[in-house]
């Protein structure tokens, strides 16, 4: 009930919020509306919030994700397909994205959305099908303040 949280809208590619642990969650449906919410408890430093890959928003396709505190980066691989462009959602959690490398990408680029201030988006047009290795460096604000 301590922790506080992300919420990200998969069906509607919408980041919901940060809801804390002890706080209630109400979402309004239109008629014959689904969705499904990936519910991820916010860290210290940089994460993947939701991929656009699968419904499970990353349970399927990401691998080895993890944070590095020596090199203030983000890494990981992710199954792609050719043709189908791969976005990965990442909370910044205080850090500052400054630049995203992709092996096995025909291209690839990073956006930060003003209205998303938290929220720095990956987005990779897969060479080929099989599996991308991705890594995003971070500036950590904190610590360089």
């Amino acid at each position: 009930k301590q922790a506080d949280y992300y919420a990200y809208d998969f069906w509607n590619d919408r980041f919901v919020g940060e809801p804390s642990g002890s706080s209630r969650l109400k979402q309004t449906l239109r008629p014959g509306e689904a969705r499904v919410l990936s519910i991820r408890r916010a860290l210290d430093v940089p994460q993947v919030i939701s991929t656009n890959r699968h419904m499970m928003q990353g349970y399927v396709d990401l691998k080895e994700v993890a944070f590095h505190d020596d090199s203030d980066t983000l890494s990981g691989r992710s199954d792609v397909a050719r043709d189908d462009p791969y976005e990965l959602v990442v909370a910044t959690n205080g850090y500052v994205p400054l630049r995203a490398e992709v092996v096995g990408a025909a291209s690839h680029s990073m956006e930060c959305n003003p209205a998303e201030p938290t929220i720095v988006r990956l987005r990779i047009k897969p060479a080929r099908t099989g599996r991308a290795t991705w890594r995003i460096e971070f500036r950590n604000s904190i610590s360089d303040e």
